[in-house]
């Protein structure tokens, strides 16, 4: 699926002291906190009590409970007694503990877990925590698998340690916590056909759905780049469409694509995928099967090319984006669906069938006799029509298998029957719509909850998709769309974070994506509005993350790292740092260099009137470390402010104010691509003029052209350069060909001899068409611009 191209008291308390004594022993100062709407309504936890997501009531009460090995865990039905012995399970390295799971009230202290009967939510649970013993009460078991998650969490960090660990107290604080969730539905999704992941990963990934309260996991089992679940009546889906022999490095729509020349292969037999679903079961996880349909089906037309509109050699795609490879809607491949509908409802015993229904190009169904017939004989308006058509044969063989049927948001496009559940991922608009419709939603935006876009801009993030999501996007995203009725709202069934896997080819990476921006979702689907709270959130985080390092998670802690507010006047910079971490100072340098701890530090804005490169780090104020690669690049020059004008007009999408930005004199090469900090024009040379005002020296021109961290940008074919004094005869000064282009890095120089001129005109043209791999034919491609300076 989807080619994208994100009331405090007064005085010190002992834990301000605390503050002020590593301030001063480190030599750091107060980071400034984070712009994003807070939400700041609830008090804040203390560490000892710093579950995540934070539980609806939670009262500390006096003294703590010691968990010894002679500890019970005693279980007031059989029905408890998966959970209570995955919970000893999980606790038994770090403690070398093996408690015994019994029905038998023992004399001393025990950790008792009760089933009851009644309850409107079997999800929600009583955890109580005394000096002499802990009890759970739930309805469901799901309740108590949650309960002792929460459980796990107020026992110290070292409860998560691979190794036993002799020297800690297993003591958990007393409390009273009353908890629910907020939502029915709390997902996570994985793609294994960009990038294959064994069976241990996927339990680990389970694991990761469980600890954080979830109860849905989308596995994304087919796509253009791979097949990845057997159907025995169709071998050749994993014969031919499991494997790809290379993969795109970089991005896409780089140029000049270049192939890593290693295969990528693999499936999930029928009996792995069991032992998957029956994995999931026992953590209170039910699985969302995927097979996208019917476009995202080249691996699938690989195996059977004859369920395809036209007659081609379909491959396993080795590059990422949206292709002309679309099943046709014929009774041929009705049928072929029908079959392996057969086989999955055997295998995932959920309630829904998700079918992809996204991205669908038209085009391959307009070249289709078929197509053309059935909306002759259907009487229908299009092509929409004819993908509503599909969508609804799709569902009636769903429901004939006993599922209700799940889609993206575009199977709406053309109508759809209300029984269909929809996910939200193009924006929250389709989700308000559908819901209006009347059909149950799951809110699934791209731009706040996929988990693959970077979570900074630092150059030291690793390569990901285009777009940017910092945590604290996710934390501040609300699932409920405040346009809706209240019988409306009934619809949002919850919301579900996305890990596409394109560029998070290893575990490794999935982790760095997925931590620690999960707990925030985790928190914003279970924990009532009123009691989220953004700065009590952060202060949860530290003991988190000790809890991920324990847990061998390789987290990001980008939340860490600095972001800047540029802000120019005139031909002065006002630079704000900022990080959201809590208690988290900022080092920075103007000489270009990367800070060390022995950088100045920050202490408010900067004031910058000179060329200089500012570059800064987050810095923790207790361990000292350092995080990120914060830059800003200024120069001032003649052009700032000035009036400049365009032969044709750049595109205005994501950079509402082109204009602006193209001589402002602030650069956008020395951190990773965003189009909102480029000027774009799509099939048509550039022609600028700029108007100085009055006869002016010049000598040079420079324009910022490749974005450099891993976006490799089609040059213009030519740039040049123009003066004038009356802006009607014009004299070129400086040409550069795409040879010259292309070796001038990032920011190309156009020097020319001193000279005195009012206007200046900078002409870039337009490189050759390329060979579209989705579209399947020649293209144009636009010319990207980040900064003109004149000196």
């Amino acid at each position: 699926m989807r080619a994208r191209y994100p009331s405090s008291a007064s005085g010190l308390t002992f834990k301000s002291l605390l503050t002020v004594l590593a301030v001063s022993l480190l030599g750091l100062g107060h980071a400034t906190a984070n712009s994003a709407p807070e939400k700041t309504a609830a008090t804040a936890l203390a560490p000892a009590y710093g579950i995540i997501p934070r539980p609806v009531s939670l009262t500390p009460k006096e003294g703590q409970f010691t968990l010894t090995r002679d500890t019970a865990l005693v279980i007031s039905d059989e029905k408890i007694r998966p959970a209570a012995t995955l919970f000893r399970d999980l606790i038994t390295p770090a403690t070398g503990y093996i408690l015994p799971v019994t029905t038998e009230a023992p004399a001393g202290p025990a950790i008792r877990l009760n089933l009851i009967k009644g309850g409107d939510n079997p999800e929600a649970y009583q955890l109580s925590v005394s000096p002499t013993q802990v009890s759970i009460t739930a309805s469901g078991t799901a309740g108590l698998f949650y309960g002792l998650q929460s459980l796990r969490q107020l026992l110290p960090v070292e409860i998560d340690s691979p190794a036993v660990i002799n020297h800690t107290p297993w003591t958990i604080p007393a409390v009273e916590i009353d908890d629910a969730p907020l939502y029915a539905y709390r997902g996570l999704h994985l793609d294994v056909s960009r990038s294959f992941f064994d069976v241990a990963f996927i339990k680990r990934y389970i694991d990761f759905i469980a600890l954080h309260k979830m109860n849905r996991f989308h596995w994304h089992l087919t796509d253009n780049q791979g097949w990845r679940m057997e159907i025995k009546k169709y071998p050749k889906l994993t014969e031919i469409g499991a494997t790809r022999p290379e993969t795109v490095i970089g991005h896409t729509i780089n140029r000049d694509p270049h192939y890593d020349g290693a295969p990528v292969t693999g499936y999930y037999t029928q009996d792995q995928i069991r032992e998957v679903v029956a994995y999931a079961a026992a953590r209170e996880i039910t699985i969302v099967p995927e097979i996208d349909i019917p476009g995202h089906a080249s691996a699938m037309l690989a195996a059977y090319p004859e369920i395809g509109c036209v007659v081609k050699d379909f491959k396993v795609k080795t590059r990422f984006g949206v292709f002309l490879d679309n099943v046709c809607p014929t009774e041929e491949a009705f049928a072929f669906l029908d079959n392996i509908f057969a086989e999955m409802v055997e295998l995932f015993p959920g309630p829904v069938l998700h079918i992809g229904g996204d991205e669908i190009l038209f085009d391959q169904w307009q070249d289709c006799a078929p197509c053309t017939e059935i909306i002759k004989r259907e009487n229908l308006e299009d092509y929409h029509g004819l993908q509503s058509y599909f969508i609804k044969r799709v569902e009636k063989l769903v429901q004939k298998h006993g599922k209700q049927m799940a889609g993206w948001n575009e199977i709406l496009d053309g109508g759809i029957n209300p029984s269909a559940i929809i996910y939200s991922w193009t924006g929250t608009q389709a989700g308000i719509e559908a819901a209006q419709a009347g059909h149950d939603v799951i809110m699934a935006p791209s731009r706040h909850i996929y988990f693959d876009q970077y979570e900074s801009l630092n150059l030291d993030e690793p390569q990901s998709i285009h777009s940017i999501t910092p945590l604290h996007e996710v934390y501040h995203y609300d699932p409920m769309p405040a346009e809706l009725t209240p019988e409306q709202q009934k619809h949002i069934l919850g919301a579900q974070g996305h890990i596409w896997t394109e560029y998070l080819r290893s575990p490794r990476r999935v982790e760095y994506a997925l931590f620690p921006r999960l707990s925030a979702l985790s928190e914003i689907t279970w924990t009532p509005k009123d009691q989220q709270s953004w700065p009590d959130y952060l202060t949860r985080l530290g003991r988190y993350f000790q809890r991920l390092d324990l847990m061998g998670i390789n987290a990001s802690h980008a939340t860490y790292k600095v972001y800047g507010e540029p802000v120019v006047t005139g031909r002065t910079l006002s630079l704000t740092l900022k990080v959201e971490g809590h208690d988290h100072a900022i080092r920075y340098t103007l000489d270009g260099s990367k800070p060390t701890a022995r950088s100045p530090l920050y202490t408010g804005p900067l004031t910058l009137d000179q060329k200089v490169t500012v570059r800064a780090v987050g810095q923790n104020i207790t361990t000292g470390a350092l995080y990120g690669d914060y830059r800003q690049s200024f120069e001032p020059h003649k052009a700032m402010g000035r009036k400049i004008t365009f032969n044709a007009a750049p595109i205005v999408g994501e950079n509402a104010h082109p204009q602006a930005t193209l001589i402002d004199g602030l650069r956008a090469t020395d951190r990773i691509f965003q189009l909102a900090e480029w000027s774009q024009w799509y099939d048509t040379d550039l022609e600028a003029v700029i108007d100085l005002e009055k006869m002016t020296a010049v000598s040079e021109v420079r324009l910022g052209v490749e974005a450099g961290q891993y976006r490799r940008l089609h040059p213009p074919k030519s740039i040049s350069v123009m003066t004038s004094a009356d802006n009607k005869t014009w004299r070129t000064v400086a040409q550069l060909n795409e040879a010259e282009i292309r070796g001038g890095g990032p920011t190309v120089s156009l020097p020319f001899p001193a000279q005195k001129a009012r206007y200046i005109k900078i002409i870039a043209t337009k490189n050759d068409k390329v060979l579209s791999a989705q579209y399947e034919k020649m293209v144009p491609v636009s010319i990207f611009i980040d900064e003109i300076i004149v000196q």
